[in-house]
């Protein structure tokens, strides 16, 4: 099996759907809902500057106020609400799965970058589709090296995603720390040398000694600067 990739970037961004155009609208024009943004990053910024929100969600933020606006917990927001998700780099799926199954309407930051040509796209999207533009012929070899179904349809959906940055392209996967250095198909044995680059706080090293204890050697490096 291989996948066909597209030079053409449009063909990975979704048409916006009736429903997602309703969504829109009422996120800008509807006085009912209090409207709210998920994630401090450079989108929610933008948005900040160009529409009125009442507040940002972030339960793990506990300096009051962000560009002017408060910062409030998941439990604070109040019903009829729309939320803007500007996350992109960890969790988006899960952020929207979770204020989804409480009935609240979530729409991500990307179909707004298709209603309103004034948002910014991410700016890894750009370098993104700088290097897709420069280096297809990389990426279709890339792509002619994968054969499993696995492999193709992750690649294709990675593509997806960080040319679009709509993160329903991502639906089919979870975030997993512990796992995420640690492949099933990677078996240990005591001949083991574990190399962390980048260690930071020695997570991943330590992760790698419950699972081979009997490892030969590990090596921690991060860079000082």
């Amino acid at each position: 099996m291989q996948i066909n990739i597209n030079k053409n970037v449009n063909s990975y961004v979704k048409p916006l759907t009736q429903h997602d155009k309703k969504a829109c609208d009422d996120l800008y024009f509807s006085t009912n809902h209090k409207k709210y943004l998920i994630g401090r990053n450079d989108s929610s910024k933008h948005l900040i500057q160009i529409n009125k929100f009442d507040a940002i969600v972030d339960d793990f933020y506990n300096n009051g106020h962000w560009y002017g606006l408060p910062v409030i917990k998941s439990t604070q927001i109040v019903k009829p609400a729309i939320l803007v998700n500007c996350s992109s780099s960890i969790s988006p799926v899960s952020v929207h799965q979770k204020y989804s199954q409480q009935g609240l309407s979530v729409i991500p930051y990307a179909l707004l970058t298709q209603y309103d040509s004034a948002l910014d796209v991410a700016e890894f999207v750009l370098q993104m589709r700088q290097d897709w533009e420069e280096n297809f012929s990389h990426w279709h070899s890339l792509s002619q090296l994968m054969s499993d179904e696995e492999s193709c349809r992750t690649l294709s959906d990675v593509i997806a995603f960080r040319l679009s940055v709509d993160y329903r392209h991502m639906n089919a996967y979870s975030v997993r720390f512990n796992d995420q250095y640690f492949d099933p198909i990677v078996q240990f044995n005591s001949k083991e040398v574990f190399a962390d680059c980048g260690g930071f706080d020695g997570d991943t090293t330590i992760e790698f000694i419950k699972r081979n204890p009997k490892y030969k050697k590990f090596l921690h490096l991060n860079p000082l600067r």
